[in-house]
């Protein structure tokens, strides 16, 4: 995708979807979108088609590119 000459490449996230009694289901999410500087509310309107969100639901994100990557 080229916008202006910038090419956007697709970022991998973690996304953690925590409902109201406190479970929280994990899934792998690639997007264009930066969801980890995202707000709450910007985050469930991006996601509510791709996940299945409630309003109320608290969704964590981990950008994977972020993380330091260790040998073992």
């Amino acid at each position: 995708m080229t916008f202006n000459g910038l090419q956007r490449t697709a970022n991998c996230y973690i996304i953690g979807v925590e409902d109201r009694d406190g479970h929280t289901e994990w899934y792998k999410v690639v997007s264009l979108a930066p969801l980890s500087s995202m707000c709450q509310a910007d985050l469930n309107h991006s996601l509510k088609e791709t996940l299945p969100l409630n309003t109320d639901d608290i969704i964590t994100v981990v950008d994977i590119n972020a993380l330091p990557v260790l040998q073992h």
